[in-house]
């Protein structure tokens, strides 16, 4: 059985060849994965995505579980199950240019890899297949495995405050402005113009987006001082795994910057004691994680 947990946080980011004439040219609507996603930890590679080797003793992705939907600024937990331990994990998005190398785990016998996708602010189109492959440490890869996600319309602005999880429960974002003003499921809007324009599974009736987002518009007002997220899992509708979540903080479109810890955040429900101090444009993090009692 999950246990209540709150998390209080601050405010956390081809070329074609034309015949005839002799010459070359970038075809202008090429896309990159960056327009779509990044990976936390992992190294952008520019290139088609890597084919599957062939032979014998290939490895395999069994399973990869992520959200099926997404938001812009905001951010996707994906797991990787893969047949034998990996040496790296590719990560593309179908039909785009360059891929992410992920290697920042430790090698080991584990066959399970988490992993924090970044959605990208201005994202083409309604829908895309994120891709994913292993490669193994003889340098056999795996064929791919798709993950199709839909993007879920919300505010971004100049102030973008996100949060996703992977698992079917109840958790809810808070945002506690400088003049302590709370913006959550139960107050939905700040007299500053913030507001929670997207609340996932509330109650437990499971939507599956499983994303929610504080944005503040170009015409709010933005308040100097600290502000505090709360990340509550609020019920966990009879969900006994492990919840992992991540929470992305935009300012202006831009991640902000963190001295101490990483923006994205990603966590589980099981936390240690934290607070740090950051700063952006007048906008001040401070961050504490604690266990709190039923």
């Amino acid at each position: 059985m999950l246990t209540r947990l709150r998390f209080v946080g601050a405010i956390l980011l081809a070329s074609v060849f034309v015949f005839g004439l002799g010459s070359c040219k970038k075809d202008k609507d090429e896309k990159s994965v960056k327009d779509y996603i990044a990976v936390d930890g992992a190294e952008f590679v520019s290139g088609s995505f890597p084919a599957a080797s062939s032979g014998d003793g290939i490895p395999e992705v069994t399973d990869v579980t992520g959200n099926s939907s997404v938001i812009q600024g905001g951010s996707n937990p994906i797991v990787v199950y893969a047949s034998v331990p990996a040496d790296k994990i590719l990560i593309g998005v179908q039909g785009t240019n360059g891929y992410y190398e992920y290697m920042n785990f430790t090698k080991s016998t584990s066959v399970i890899y988490t992993l924090s996708l970044v959605l990208s602010t201005n994202i083409p189109g309604e829908e895309f297949v994120i891709i994913v492959a292993i490669v193994d440490d003889y340098g056999k890869v795996s064929a791919i495995y798709e993950l199709p996600v839909s993007i879920v319309e919300v505010g971004t602005g100049q102030l973008q405050v996100s949060l996703s999880w992977d698992q079917a429960n109840d958790v809810d974002l808070h945002l506690i402005e400088p003049d302590e003003e709370e913006i959550y499921y139960g107050s939905d809007y700040s007299s500053n113009g913030g507001v929670l324009d997207l609340d996932s599974n509330p109650g437990c009736y499971i939507d599956g987006v499983q994303n929610e987002n504080i944005t503040y518009s170009d015409e709010s007002t933005r308040e100097a001082g600290t502000y505090l997220v709360r990340v509550d899992l609020y019920d966990g509708c009879d969900v006994s795994a492990q919840t992992n979540f991540i929470v992305t903080a935009r300012l202006n479109g831009q991640l902000i910057a963190q001295q101490l810890l990483n923006n994205p955040y990603s966590g589980s429900s099981t936390f240690k004691a934290i607070r740090f101090p950051a700063e952006k444009e007048a906008v001040t993090i401070s961050e504490k994680l604690a266990r709190l009692k039923q």
